[in-house]
């Protein structure tokens, strides 16, 4: 998990708190199983797969948490000033 001083601080709605322990879950496994295969895998070639995991991810809904924790961040911004 990744740390710093804002992150402690944002603050999610109850519906934005749901769809982020969701979307955190699903791609964290997606994630630590990916590696796990491109690092044990030798026959697994990551350049030419590389599209194909980011692909993936994009259908585990990347962006959408991408957005939230943007949404996150800029009520956060707004408020520390």
């Amino acid at each position: 998990a990744y740390s710093s001083s804002y992150a402690d601080s944002l603050s999610y709605t109850a519906e934005e708190a749901t769809a982020r322990t969701t979307l955190v879950t699903d791609i964290k496994e997606y994630m630590g199983s990916a590696l796990a295969s491109f690092v044990t895998d030798k026959s697994r070639d990551v350049d030419a797969q590389w599209a194909d995991y980011v692909t993936s991810l994009k259908n585990f809904g990347v962006d959408n948490l991408v957005k939230l924790e943007q949404g996150a961040y800029d009520r956060y911004s707004k408020n520390a000033k």
